[in-house]
């Protein structure tokens, strides 16, 4: 008969004890040694579990579960403790970018300050910086390979990597380096990323971030007059990461056969990552669990281009840059749909000769998306599409620094597919509304 498992000590273990992360990631380790001995005596033995197997199983997940929350407020309080010991950089060593004051950088490292990515930067290099390691010599497709047939030969690396992560009902937490290649995978994909929105590594399901509301208001002081104070008011924003599930499969001969399999399935998953973090960024609903995206956030400005629409020009264009500059940000992207892309770049003069843009458009970026939609109803036009344009360094991508992956063997056995279901937890969140406008009823040309 299988061994009961008492209740860990942890568990019940007195708030003044302090464990530090490692320390805890080492008493869960040992619960998932538990966890997949049951399995791998049934296997053994080939015989499903019993019912008193079955419960202790679902002891150990709830268990693991449990500390594994607690192992990710364990390491927030020591990110920031860590940080807190940071200096923030020489002003001579900052970079000169053009961003408005009251924004924190990505290189600013001081008490209290979320962690933002560039596109430049990698989320790889975060969480080595954060002791995860690295995911060199590991394969992604190679762990899920082996994870959906049962065949290890050639991965005994990722076989191991797996020894961190068990997930309750089966899943497996994807270790947090090759999770991070994945993720910067999707990321450049991702049209808002590539537009320059920020990647904020979330080490916790919530994360406060503090916003500059207000500037400093100044006053020219005559000799001997009271000089009036004047204070920086501030609020928080608030990311709270919400579930994006994908859903995946391959064929049995494919993942048994095929030699060159590796990138294959972590690009399609990225892919779908990106895409529709580009479709929440843009047009999120906020509908929980849905993040709310700027379409659909109170302060974008939105240039309705008439009634019934009109087809895409320069004009258009020059008049978002303008408005967000007369709220004193710089816009240095445009998002649209590559038939508004196409339309614009198809401009004519009488002579025939195609317009090109003016100068104030020279430092625009113009990426396309077919996550902008091209079939909504606008007055009498059912085709109308929208443009989007902004400061994109003021759109925040909350990420998890790891995702689940969950087999699903039997699913698809009637089709001879292997399937898995991955997921991960993200959000999205508006620094300053005012340094974006949309344009609203792009029809076609």
């Amino acid at each position: 008969m299988p061994r009961t498992l008492n209740r860990p000590a942890w568990l019940d273990q007195d708030t003044t004890d302090n464990p530090s992360s490692v320390q805890l990631r080492q008493q869960r380790h040992q619960l998932m040694q538990q966890a997949r001995s049951i399995y791998r005596r049934c296997e053994q033995e080939r015989r499903d579990l019993t019912a008193e197997e079955n419960a202790e199983f679902e002891r150990l997940t709830r268990d693991i579960e449990q500390l594994t929350e607690r192992i990710e407020t364990t390491e927030a309080a020591e990110h920031r403790a860590a940080m807190s010991a940071v200096p923030i950089r020489p002003a001579a060593d900052r970079p000169d970018d053009g961003t408005r004051s009251g924004y924190s950088l990505p290189w600013q490292r001081s008490r209290g300050v979320a962690v933002r990515l560039t596109r430049e930067q990698r989320m790889s290099d975060h969480v080595r910086e954060r002791g995860y390691g690295t995911a060199d010599g590991l394969s992604f497709d190679r762990m899920v390979r082996g994870m959906l047939t049962g065949d290890w030969i050639g991965a005994d690396a990722e076989r191991r990597a797996l020894s961190e992560g068990v997930a309750s009902a089966g899943g497996v937490l994807v270790p947090t380096p090759l999770a991070a290649q994945v993720l910067d995978m999707a990321r450049a994909q991702t049209r808002v990323m590539q537009a320059g929105a920020v990647t904020v590594p979330m080490e916790s399901s919530t994360l406060k971030i503090a916003r500059q509301t207000g500037d400093p208001a100044l006053a020219w002081h005559t000799e001997g007059d009271q000089i009036n104070e004047s204070d920086l008011s501030f609020d928080a924003i608030t990311l709270k990461a919400q579930t994006l599930p994908c859903l995946v499969r391959a064929s049995i001969e494919v993942l048994e056969d095929v030699d060159n399999l590796d990138d294959i399935i972590s690009r399609s998953v990225a892919r779908a990552i990106a895409l529709e973090l580009d479709r929440v960024a843009l047009r999120g609903s906020g509908v929980a669990p849905e993040p709310r995206g700027l379409r659909n956030t109170s302060g974008v400005t939105i240039n309705d281009l008439g009634t019934n629409g009109a087809a895409p020009t320069w004009d258009q264009l020059t008049g978002a840059v303008g408005a967000i500059r007369g709220q004193n940000w710089e816009p240095n992207a445009a998002i649209l749909h590559p038939r508004t892309e196409t339309d614009l770049n198809g401009q004519k003069d009488s002579n025939g000769q195609y317009l090109n843009p003016p100068a104030m458009l020279s430092g625009l970026q113009r990426l396309t998306t077919t996550q902008v939609p091209v079939n909504l109803t606008h007055g009498t036009a059912n085709d109308a599409s929208e443009v989007y344009v902004g400061q994109w360094s003021h759109l925040l991508v909350g990420l998890r620094t790891s995702f689940t992956i969950r087999p699903l063997v039997e699913r698809y056995v009637d089709t001879g597919e292997i399937g898995f279901f991955a997921y991960l937890r993200a959000d999205i969140a508006v620094a300053h509304p005012e340094a974006f406008t949309i344009l609203d009823g792009v029809i076609p040309a």
